[in-house]
């Protein structure tokens, strides 16, 4: 009979960061804890310097820790597993990882902090700050399509003459170029644009900048905190 368990696959990248978590375990469970003093609302880089702050973990150490508490929780709802399962197949990926450099150290490094990684993922609840910052990412991303880069390309365009042996006037003209992330794939969308499209973009993009203050400043003194998405970029 076919295993219904479900399959973990962590790319290397986050194998490694997670053997950092393993490596500095009798530090994660205060790390959790102290992320959790931030009232809701406040961004990731607010929770990680005050956890920096308070612990005197390097922010780098506490942001990597932090990042990954976050994936093992992505994880642990994506699969509908417990955090036993998932902490047991990334053992189970170390240990097919042993004979790679590190690999060994690693496979016990990882199976040593059982205890203190499990306790902090069981410990992290649905309301903790952690966790309403990732809720908080899904709404902010919840599109059909995600834009990933905008940009304008400005050129000059010859106008030859009949003969095509002589330029007779030059037009300067723009090109929108959008790249978007959609059904889970990259895409490009290329719009011509005049003089006056640029001038219209400018002005919308100012008042939507100035509609998103006026309703944070509208709903000042409600129970909730409203934040403009990422908060950390109107700082």
């Amino acid at each position: 009979m076919p295993s219904s368990r479900a399959e973990l696959i962590l790319d290397p990248l986050a194998l490694r960061e997670l053997a950092f978590v393993a490596r500095i375990a009798d530090q994660v469970p205060r790390i959790a804890e102290t992320a959790a003093e931030v009232p809701v609302g406040g961004g990731f880089s607010a929770i990680t310097q005050h956890v920096a702050e308070r612990t005197g973990l390097p922010a780098a150490d506490v942001e990597r820790v932090l990042l990954s508490l976050q994936n093992l929780l992505r994880i642990r709802t994506r699969l509908h597993v417990s955090s036993e399962e998932i902490f047991d197949q990334i053992a189970d990926a170390y240990v097919k990882r042993s004979d790679e450099e590190d690999g060994q150290e690693n496979a016990e490094r990882w199976t040593a902090a059982r205890g203190a990684i499990l306790e902090v993922m069981e410990a992290i609840g649905p309301d903790h700050p952690l966790q309403v910052i990732r809720k908080v990412e899904r709404l902010a991303y919840a599109h059909q399509s995600i834009l990933t880069e905008a940009r304008i390309i400005t050129e000059l365009r010859p106008v030859f003459n009949d003969a095509g042996d002589r330029i007779i006037q030059g037009i300067i003209v723009n090109t929108l170029l959008i790249d978007y992330f959609d059904g889970g794939q990259n895409r490009r969308l290329e719009i011509g644009l005049d003089a006056t499209d640029v001038a219209e973009i400018r002005r919308i993009s100012q008042r939507a900048e100035g509609k998103a203050v006026t309703i944070k400043e509208a709903l000042r003194g409600l129970d909730w905190q409203t934040t403009i998405y990422p908060e950390e970029s109107n700082r």
